[in-house]
C-alpha cells in the first residue's frame, strides 16, 4: 500500500489518477475519489503490486469550481522479502545393508516457486556433498539421491536446501545400516 497525502488553501475534494504507466491518463475516472471537502488530504492506495513503480496525479476542486491538478509524481513499491524454502518431507529408508544401494526422496517448497538446489552430507564421508539444481518450477520440486555405505554403523543424512536468494533449509535423518548376515539373522 501507498499513501498519497497533500494540502490545499481552501476546502477541496480529492481524486488520485494512478497507474503503471506514465503519463497517467486523468482524462478517465479517478482511482480513488473522495467528495469530502478537506484542507488536508490522505488517500490510502491498497492491493497495490510489490516491487513496482507507479504514477500518480493529484486533482483537488473546491465549492467554487476552483481546480488544482498536479504534475505527475511516482513512487516506487517495496518488495516482499523472500521467504526461506520449506522440506516438506524425506522418504526413504532407515535401515540397509552394507553395500545396499537405496534412494532417498526429498520434497520442498519455494514460497517464491522459484528454482531449488538440493545437497546431501551422507554422513559416512566427510565433504562429501552432492549437488542437484532442477531448471523446473513445480510448487513442491522433488530431488532423488542414491547411496551405499561401506561399513555397518549408524549415520546421519543430512539434507540441504537452497533458494535463489541463498536462503538455506536443512534437515537430517537417522540410518542404521548393518552386516548382511545382521539383516539375515534379524528376519529370521
Amino acid at each position: 500500500q501507498a499513501r498519497i497525502s497533500w494540502n490545499t488553501d481552501a476546502r477541496s475534494d480529492s481524486a488520485v489518477w494512478l497507474g503503471t504507466v506514465s503519463p497517467v491518463d486523468a482524462s478517465s475516472t479517478p482511482t480513488v475519489a473522495r467528495n469530502s471537502m478537506v484542507k488536508n488530504h490522505k488517500i490510502t492506495m491498497t492491493g497495490l503490486a510489490p516491487n513496482t513503480t507507479y504514477y500518480a496525479a493529484i486533482r483537488s476542486r473546491d465549492n467554487n469550481d476552483n481546480m488544482g491538478m498536479s504534475k505527475e509524481i511516482s513512487f516506487k513499491t517495496k518488495a516482499l522479502a523472500n521467504k526461506p524454502p520449506r522440506i516438506v518431507n524425506i522418504d526413504g529408508p532407515v535401515t540397509l545393508s552394507v553395500d545396499e544401494n537405496r534412494t532417498w526422496t526429498v520434497n520442498a517448497v519455494d514460497p517464491e516457486n522459484g528454482t531449488l538446489e538440493y545437497a546431501v552430507d551422507w554422513g559416512d564421508t566427510v565433504g562429501l556433498l552432492k549437488t542437484q539444481s532442477l531448471v523446473e518450477k513445480p510448487f513442491v520440486q522433488t530431488a532423488e539421491f542414491s547411496h551405499s555405505y561401506a561399513a555397518p554403523g549408524n549415520y546421519l543424512i543430512t539434507f540441504v536446501v537452497r533458494d535463489n536468494a541463498g536462503q538455506i533449509v536443512s534437515t537430517s535423518t537417522p540410518v542404521t545400516v548393518a552386516t548382511s548376515s545382521e539383516v539375515t539373522m534379524a528376519t529370521e
